[in-house]
């Protein structure tokens, strides 16, 4: 309100100045101009005097009685003449050597005049000369002399000089007589600045010089340097209008200064009192109308624009409520209902935005963004009374086996089927947040806990009600989850351990069988800690060959070994030998798992040509490759088959090993991968066969090469009829279907025996050798008599 007040009234002040501005200048022009006068009549008088000083002793140095200035008849003549112009006080005429033989005024003393510069000029410069300010030694009073030198006419010489001498009253006298107004003042001085004739007359400044005189000393000035004038406010608190004018000047340069000062006070402080009344008045009358405005303003704007501010400011804490005061103002009616209505409008789109941001799409409970915030949350308010924070990570099992073989769509419905039983088993506990972590993963958050003996009943009763059988349109399924539980501030001290704790305890559920609920240790933060750090190692291990490939060779019914499978081992610098089934599952969890397999391959590569050489033309390496490896490398059998090629081996030379988990979870993608890997004649062999899920339609399906019996089936093959008869149906199975066996983890010849006897085609184990280095098989006898 004050800065409108301000812009209304502005123009007014401004005009007000701008005339008081106006009215000052234009008497300070008509004193400049009073001012200007007097010093110009001032400077003409002054002309005239040095003019008219100039005839005067010109012709006097001419006369007869000034030729002999040492004679008696040269004073007398300087009497007579002396009174026929009152603008002189003496006239005399010096000897060259400066004595003063002849003098209108007579003289009570001998007088030289030698030491005074005006004569020396006279004298040595045969010229009008004009001295200082001075104490006359013959008239013996304060004046300004002439001097023009006396020349011999015949001979040139210089005799003497001709003086003539003018009291300084003389301006001073012409001063009074000039028209300068109330509080004016005016001052002659010589270019030395002493202070020759005042105005009003000032005996005691004669002879002074202006830098002493504080009373022109200005404190505040506007210079006008065209005109050498300046406005002062003078010591006295007076202002006046000073101008400086040169008078009398010399071939040397300017010898007497006019300086005039025009009292300017009573005029401009007539007009300061008329502005100062104009401001006060309308000031007033700004000040009465702001006065009337401000009620209005405050009534009829003000007061619902600050009802409107408190709305906005609750509207921002989320909370709005309509205002049925409405206003004589029109327009401000009309703002006030459409920010209610923007206000409703915005609520809503705030709760959606809230509500997208923090809620999971598909199931309709906290989303991961909520999950986190709620957490550390959670931490920070846990108090003495209430120190416990518990989280539980659960994760369903073979939900991926649900998508690929009833679809997507049947697993969202699934997924939110979940939600609504881990909502439902917790909702006993006030302080719970069920969140969805992404894909087939949920949380849920107990806090503010006093105590937490009953987490483990909670935890089982959720596992029981996930249980429970699921009906989803025409399909009835059966769920288990994998839940692990960990508690702050006894395993972590702060939510993000926490998480990782939760986690570590639910992949011990899964390790262990699925299906269960595990409690976080400190041993699974140890194995944690050893797998962070062999994640972290392994980013170096290629780089520094750390890695190295063993075979184990396979042998045929004959005993001959015509294959060996490439086994990796990290030999880390500081925990020795690493088993693959250590650090295999963290390099696929890592993606590491793509260079491993590139490094596996191209090292094979180079071995399998020397084992051709010593072995067989037709001997093939065995690799295994992992489902991260299939499901990110498009074009991997293209590019092995061509780095195959430029080596000069076959696709056949080598022996892709799959597990049944890739053939049943594959999609259509891998599916068409690994049908190609067939048509580039590299051969598949299903790994560990026996020990999954997999069908006979899979088999044929993928055209595999070799099926690789697990040892479980090895083990007890001479004890136990029931695996003599598993592994004897599998042999004839494969074979019919035109599928060749290896039987792997043969430790023992009765075993080797039975097999044969069964049909099996390969045996790989420990009987034959163990995994050894490249130089250690390429030192193996072609036939083995074992068998």
């Amino acid at each position: 309100m004050l800065v409108l007040i301000i812009l209304i009234t502005l123009p007014g002040y401004a005009a007000i100045t701008l005339s008081m501005i106006h009215s000052r200048g234009l008497v300070l022009h008509d004193l400049k101009q009073r001012a200007l006068t007097v010093t110009h009549s001032v400077a003409r008088q002054q002309d005239l005097i040095l003019e008219q000083t100039a005839r005067y002793l010109t012709k006097l140095a001419g006369l007869p009685p000034i030729q002999t200035p040492d004679s008696p008849r040269c004073s007398e003549f300087l009497k007579k003449i002396l009174h026929l112009n009152p603008l002189y006080i003496n006239v005399g005429v010096p000897l060259k050597n400066g004595d003063l033989k002849c003098n209108a005024l007579p003289l009570s003393k001998a007088v030289n005049v030698k030491d005074r510069p005006y004569f020396q000029t006279a004298i040595n410069e045969k010229r009008l000369s004009i001295g200082q300010f001075q104490i006359d030694r013959a008239a013996q009073i304060t004046s300004i002399n002439f001097a023009y030198p006396v020349i011999d006419p015949a001979s040139q010489n210089v005799k003497g000089a001709v003086v003539a001498v003018i009291s300084l009253s003389w301006w001073s006298n012409y001063l009074k007589q000039s028209p300068l107004p109330r509080h004016s003042l005016a001052m002659i001085s010589d270019q030395d600045g002493t202070i020759v004739a005042t105005y009003p007359e000032t005996p005691e400044l004669l002879g002074q010089t202006t830098n002493t005189i504080t009373h022109i000393t200005p404190v505040t000035h506007d210079a006008d340097h065209q005109h050498h004038s300046y406005i002062v406010r003078d010591s006295d608190g007076i202002r006046r209008i000073f101008y400086h004018e040169p008078m009398i000047q010399t071939p040397n340069g300017t010898h007497f200064n006019l300086t005039i000062g025009i009292g300017a006070e009573e005029a401009l402080s007539g007009i300061e009192d008329y502005f100062y009344v104009s401001l006060a008045s309308f000031s007033l009358l700004m000040g009465f109308l702001a006065y009337l405005a401000n009620n209005f303003l405050r009534r009829s704007v003000i007061t619902p624009i600050k009802r409107l501010i408190t709305a906005t400011q609750q509207l921002r804490e989320g909370i709005f409520e309509s205002s049925q005061q409405y206003n004589d103002v029109a327009e401000v009616d009309q703002l006030q209902q459409q920010f209610e209505k923007m206000a409703q409008r915005r609520l809503e789109v705030e709760r959606a935005i809230w509500r997208q941001a923090n809620t999971d799409a598909l199931t309709g409970i906290a989303n991961r963004h909520l999950f986190l915030h709620h957490g550390e949350r959670a931490i920070q308010q846990t108090t003495v009374n209430a120190p416990y924070v518990v989280l539980l990570f659960i994760d369903l099992d073979n939900f991926k086996e649900v998508n690929d073989s009833i679809g997507h769509d049947a697993g969202d419905q699934l997924l939110k089927a979940v939600a609504e039983r881990l909502n439902k088993a917790s909702e006993d506990q006030l302080s719970a947040l069920v969140a969805r972590q992404g894909g087939d993963e949920f949380a849920i958050i107990l806090s503010g806990l006093a105590e937490v003996d009953f987490i483990s009943d909670l935890s089982y009763h959720i596992l029981n009600a996930l249980s429970r059988p699921i009906q989803l349109s025409e399909h009835r399924l059966f769920i288990t989850a994998s839940i692990g539980v960990a508690i702050y501030p006894d395993d972590a001290t702060n939510f993000e351990d926490l998480m990782k704790s939760s986690d570590q305890a639910m992949f011990s559920s899964k390790q262990n069988g699925k299906s269960k609920v595990t409690r976080f240790t400190s041993a699974m933060k140890s194995d944690f800690l050893l797998r962070t750090e062999l994640s972290r190692d392994m980013h170096s291990a290629l780089d520094q060959q750390q890695f190295q490939l063993f075979y184990q060779p396979i042998v045929d019914q004959q005993g001959q070994i015509v294959k060996a499978e490439a086994l990796i081992r990290w030999r880390h610098p500081r925990l020795g030998f690493i088993s693959p089934a250590e650090f295999i599952p963290i390099a696929e969890r890592s993606g590491l798992i793509i260079n491993i397999g590139e490094w596996v391959f191209k090292e094979a590569c180079q071995h399998l040509q020397q084992l051709k050489q010593y072995f067989h033309p037709d001997f093939q390496i065995s690799v295994n490759m992992s489902p991260v490896q299939l499901a990110e490398q498009s074009s991997i059998f293209q590019d092995w088959h061509s780095a195959l090629d430029k080596k000069g081996l076959k696709g056949r030379d080598l022996v892709v090993e799959i597990t049944e988990g890739v053939m049943m979870t594959s999609s259509d993608e891998i599916k068409q991968r690994l049908l190609s890997c067939r048509e580039l004649g590299i051969e598949l062999a299903l790994d560990d066969f026996g020990t999954g899920y997999s069908s006979l339609a899979y088999i044929r399906q993928f055209e595999i090469d070799y099926l690789k019996i697990d040892r479980s089936f090895v083990d007890n093959l001479e004890k136990d009829g029931n695996a003599q008869l598993i592994c004897e149906a599998m042999i004839s199975i494969a074979h019919k279907l035109k599928i060749q066996v290896v039987a792997e983890g043969v430790e023992e010849p009765g075993q080797a025996q039975l097999l044969k006897r069964m049909g099996c085609d390969y045996f790989q184990g420990y009987m034959i050798s163990k995994p050894i280095p490249i130089q250690d098989l390429l030192h193996m006898p072609n036939q083995l008599t074992m068998i």
